[in-house]
Order: C-alpha cells, then structure tokens, then sequence
C-alpha cells in the first residue's frame, strides 16, 4: 500500500476529527499530499479550499480545530516553499 492511501485511510477511518463537519475532508486533502514519511503536506489555504468546495475561512477554522485537537501539528513554513529535493 502506498504511503499516501495509507495516511488517507488514517484519516478517513482512525484519525480524531473534531468540528467543524468538513474537518476530515480538509484531512484527507492533505493526507493526499503527504511526503514519502506521512509528513510534509503543505497545500494552500486557496488549494484546499477548492478541493473541499468550501471557503478560506472555513478551511482556516478546519485547520485550527485540527491544530487544536492534536491530529495535525503546524511545521516550519519555510520549508513549504522547496521540493522533496530541496530546491
């Protein structure tokens, strides 16, 4: 199985949820983009917001219940901007 079907099974099946409903809809979005250690899945706001059919703010609110509750935990932004071969 693949690394990202399995972080998308986590979350779809294990991973702790919490309010608001599309929760595990922004979840699975970035399940979908995990590196090759389930880590490092650095989508935009707009970029999930799409995928979801929601709005930025809704998606904002997703991703700081998410934060909150301890299912996903904010890394070093800077990092975002290079590939997985750093450049």
């Amino acid at each position: 199985m693949s690394i990202n079907r399995q972080c998308t099974n986590w979350a779809l099946r294990e991973a702790i949820c919490p309010p608001p409903p599309n929760s595990r809809l922004i979840l699975l979005a970035l399940a979908d983009r995990c590196g090759p250690d389930g880590r490092s899945a650095w989508p935009t706001v707009e970029t999930l917001s799409l995928e979801a059919h929601c709005s930025e703010s809704s998606v904002r609110r997703a991703l700081k219940a998410l934060e909150q509750c301890g299912t996903i935990r904010r890394g070093d932004q800077r990092l975002a901007q290079w590939d997985e071969n750093r450049q």
